[in-house]
């Protein structure tokens, strides 16, 4: 993410935002958050100009997350993990993702890049919810 030098940053922008009412509740899916691609950059962009923007958010990563834990921490952002494998198909991620959002009852799902697509279509399945956006 591009940050001219005359702006503040966008986490910092993120954690003062002040007290607002909750505009929505969404969840965010991505296969990793290691931020080394550009879905991940995009995922963790989009967490925090949501959470600026007074939605209550929630990230999930299918893989351990590697290097976006601080900033999503200092904007105030759950993070999850299924800790899933690379290369490894684990249809307990199924009941994991259901149980994080019953938790969240997220009014919008996110998934970012193809496994999370996957992922979360399956997931829909067995536990309904009102958008999903891949």
């Amino acid at each position: 993410m591009k940050v001219r030098p005359d702006m503040a940053h966008p986490i910092a922008e993120a954690t003062h935002a002040g007290s607002g009412p909750v505009r929505g509740r969404v969840l965010l899916l991505s296969k990793s958050l290691s931020m080394s691609g550009g879905a991940e950059v995009q995922t963790l962009s989009l967490a925090v100009g949501l959470k600026r923007r007074h939605w209550q958010v929630r990230v999930v990563s299918m893989l351990p997350p590697v290097g976006a834990i601080i900033p999503l921490r200092e904007a105030g952002i759950p993070l999850r993990s299924l800790r899933m494998h690379t290369g490894i198909a684990n249809l307990s991620a199924v009941p994991q993702l259901a149980r994080q959002i019953g938790e969240v009852q997220p009014d919008i799902l996110k998934s970012h890049m193809t496994h999370a697509n996957l992922l979360a279509s399956v997931t829909r399945l067995v536990c309904p919810l009102p958008r999903r956006i891949c």
